[in-house]
Order: structure tokens, then sequence, then C-alpha cells
């Protein structure tokens, strides 16, 4: 009795340790990231080409119409069905009773800029950009405020300077692993297994999008530096499996090494 007694006892323990609770809370979140992250860098891949499908669609409609316009507009009214469109059926209602917004366009993103390239009203970009998101080519000015690259009250001058400043000082990060020299490496077992885990990973993530497709693909290279001096950068933390599918669509924006890694 006195030992089936303790093995409840432990095992009751077991089951509502704390630590262990929390560490299955943490596992199970960083999952859901990293599973929202490929999704996003799926629609992002993906964005351009749906609407080069779209507009050649309307296109191909547009030289159709001369052949049907003999029809009587009744009869095509009653009996002819409505296609969908693919693209509004593929619209994300991101709140329950709220549509989907077009995405941010120049003109808008322009007026929340005063004279000297501050952000006037930046809850009111963030709900805007929430609701509709922002049109491919302004994403790579947009996400550097998104992402904590620049300030929203920071200027044009001074946001030049900070990039000239945060590009040396990722090189000077990076150099931090580009100078250990292969005896060295022997010794620092973090850095072997950091650097290891991360080749696996750079090699898997989205390999079947062109930007990432092909063997040297140079791309894949700038991810697993990227990540790499992430690694030293951040050494409490290091490397965890995932992480190259929240750099991906970063990178694949940015199209800069440097200010990747300050966005991510």
């Amino acid at each position: 009795t006195s030992s089936t007694s303790e093995y409840s006892d432990r095992h009751r323990h077991k089951v509502h340790d704390p630590a262990r609770d929390i560490s299955l809370q943490v596992l199970e979140k960083f999952s859901l990231i990293t599973k929202f992250a490929r999704e996003t860098t799926s629609h992002i891949f993906q964005e351009n080409n749906d609407f080069n499908a779209y507009f050649k669609k309307k296109q191909n409609d547009s030289l159709l119409m001369p052949i049907v316009s003999h029809i009587d507009t009744h009869t095509v009214a009653d009996e002819t069905p409505v296609i969908a469109d693919s693209l509004d059926d593929n619209k994300l209602n991101l709140v329950w009773g709220k549509s989907r917004q077009p995405p941010l366009c120049l003109e808008e993103w322009s007026a929340f800029l005063d004279s000297e390239g501050r952000i006037m009203d930046s809850k009111a970009l963030r709900k805007r950009i929430f609701y509709g998101g922002v049109e491919h080519n302004l994403r790579k000015e947009v996400w550097k405020f998104l992402l904590g690259y620049h300030g929203y009250d920071s200027t044009y001058a001074e946001r030049e300077y900070l990039a000239s400043v945060k590009k040396t000082e990722y090189q000077t990060i990076k150099s931090q692993w580009q100078s250990i020299s292969s005896a060295q490496a022997k010794r620092f077992t973090k850095y072997r297994e950091r650097k290891g885990l991360i080749e696996k990973d750079v090699v898997r993530t989205d390999r079947s999008v062109t930007y990432y497709d092909g063997d040297d693909n140079v791309n894949v290279a700038l991810l697993h530096d990227i990540l790499l001096t992430y690694s030293f950068y951040n050494f409490d933390l290091g490397y965890c499996q995932g992480m190259s599918d929240l750099l991906s669509p970063i990178l694949f924006v940015m199209e800069d090494e440097a200010e990747s890694f300050w966005c991510f």
C-alpha cells in the first residue's frame, strides 16, 4: 500500500509538472508560428502569379466579348451561370464579419507620412495593413517599420544613416563565425551543432519556389549566413528548427542580407 501511494504521488507530480507543461505549450505555440510562416510565405510567393493569371483571364474575356455581343442580353442574364472569380474565392476573412480590404497602395502609404518621412499615425497604419495587407512593390519599405528595423518616428535622413550603420554592424557580427578556423571549430561544440542544424534546414526551405530553387542557389546561401550570424548575435537562444521558415519570406521581400537580418 505504501509503495502504491508513493507511485501515485510520483505519477501525479509528473502529470502536473509546471515546467513540463510550459515546455509543451511553448513547443505547441512555436509549431503554430512555423505553420503560419509557411502559409504566409506560400501566399507571398504565389501572389504575383495569381495576379498575372487574373489579368490574363481579363484579357481573354475582352477578346471574347465581340464574339458574344450579338447574343440577347436578357438570355445571358437569365440562363448563363456566373463563374466566380478565383481571386474572390480566395479572399481571406481575417475577422468574422470583416471582409478583407484591398492591399495598401502607394497613394495611401504616402498619406501616412509627413514631409520628413515620419509615420503620423502608426496605429491606424497597422490596422489598415491588418485588414488588407500591402502591395508587393511596397512591402520592402513598409515591412521595415512593421518588423522594427525603422522607428515609426524616424525621418528619411535618419533611416538613410541607420541603413549604413546597420550594414556595418551586421558584417561585424558575421565576422565572428567567419573567422573561426577548422581547429577552433573542433573545440567549439555549440558552433558545430548549430551550423549543422542550419545547413540541414535551409536546403529544405521553400525549394519548390523559384527564388530558392536549384543547386548552389545564392539565396539559400544567404539564408544560411543570416541564420548562423543570428545564432551568434543571440547566442543564448542560438538556432531553433523552423527559424528558416520565418526568415524565408523576409529575405524574399528585402532582397538584402543585412536588412533581412535586422528585420528577422
